[in-house]
């Protein structure tokens, strides 16, 4: 029974990160197409926001967090 609740847990929480993750992708696609849209008529604005998006992006792929290398819980 334990077991199983477990499980369940598991299911729930993957489906919830999944669920994050499509958000996550959608955000960025809207954040691109916005930007994208104000380029030719305000590029200053464009670079800025650009910037702020890349470094945002730049900052979380350093984050340990995010590396291939290393597993939560230390299983390697």
């Amino acid at each position: 029974m334990k077991t199983n609740f477990i499980n369940t847990s598991l299911k729930v929480k993957a489906n919830h990160i999944a669920f994050l993750c499509e958000d996550l992708d959608k955000t960025i696609k809207e954040a691109k197409h916005a930007l994208l849209q104000i380029a030719a008529n305000d590029k200053e604005t464009y670079i800025t926001y650009r910037n702020k998006v890349y470094d945002l992006l730049n900052v979380w792929l350093k984050d340990e967090t995010w590396s291939r290398q290393v597993r939560p819980g230390g299983d390697a």
